[in-house]
C-alpha cells in the first residue's frame, strides 16, 4: 500500500485518470484526498486502478472499488495485493516525430526529431547542444494528431555530426497513455508494412 502523503494515480474504466495524495492506508482500505479544481471522475461503487512510483522497477498497481465519493474525500477498497508494473525508461518505437526541448528558465525551445520513444524515455537529434546531463527540462513532443508536454531529466547528451540527447520522462498517467496508443499504433502500422513486403 502507499505511504502517507504519496502521489498516486486513480484511473477508472474508462480512461479517465486522476491524481490524489494518500491520506491513510491500512486494513485493504486507501483514504486518498484529490484537488478541489479538479471535478472527480468517479462515484461509489466504480471500479478503479492505483498506481505510485515503485522506484526505479517501474510502478505499483493495484485494483479497488471506490466505497465513498465526498467532495475532494475517496475511500477505495483495494482487492488482492499490489504488484510491480514494470516501467522501462527505453523502449523501441516511434522515430521521425519533431520535438522541443525547453528548459525551465528559459521561454524559447530548441527543436529536434525524435530516434525512438517510449513511456518514461525518448532518445531524439539536435543540431546543437542546449541540456546537459542531470538537468531538468520540459519537452513538448508531437504525436500523430495530439502532442504532449512532459517533464523530463536529460541521461546523457553526446555529439557527433548532430547531438544525440537521452532523456527520461516523467509523465501522468493521461500523458504515458497517450505516448503508449502513439508507439503502439506506429509498430502496428510497421507490422503492416512488413507483411505487405513478404
Amino acid at each position: 500500500m502507499p505511504g502517507a502523503r504519496c502521489t498516486v494515480t486513480l484511473t477508472t474504466a474508462g480512461g479517465a485518470a486522476l491524481r490524489a495524495r494518500t491520506e491513510r492506508a491500512g486494513d485493504g482500505l486507501l483514504t486518498l484526498r484529490t484537488s478541489a479544481a479538479v471535478p472527480s471522475p468517479v462515484t461509489a461503487g466504480d471500479a478503479v486502478t492505483l498506481r505510485w512510483p515503485a522506484g526505479r522497477r517501474g510502478r505499483y498497481t493495484i485494483d479497488g472499488t471506490v466505497r465513498e465519493a465526498a467532495g475532494t474525500r475517496l475511500e477505495i477498497l483495494v482487492t488482492g495485493a499490489a504488484e510491480i508494473e514494470q516501467v522501462r525508461r527505453f523502449v523501441r518505437g516511434g522515430g521521425g516525430e519533431k520535438v522541443w526541448v525547453r528548459l525551465p528558465d528559459r521561454a524559447e525551445a530548441v527543436g529536434g526529431y525524435v530516434q525512438d520513444l517510449g513511456e518514461e524515455g525518448l532518445r531524439a537529434r539536435f543540431e546543437g547542444r542546449q541540456a546537459a546531463p542531470g538537468q531538468d527540462v520540459v519537452l513538448l513532443v508531437e504525436l500523430d494528431d495530439d502532442s504532449v508536454e512532459v517533464p523530463a531529466t536529460v541521461l546523457e547528451s553526446r555529439a557527433d555530426v548532430t547531438v544525440e540527447v537521452v532523456f527520461a520522462l516523467r509523465p501522468d498517467e493521461p500523458q504515458a497513455q497517450a505516448i503508449r496508443r502513439h508507439v503502439l499504433r506506429r509498430q502496428a502500422l510497421a507490422r503492416a508494412r512488413a507483411a505487405e513486403k513478404d
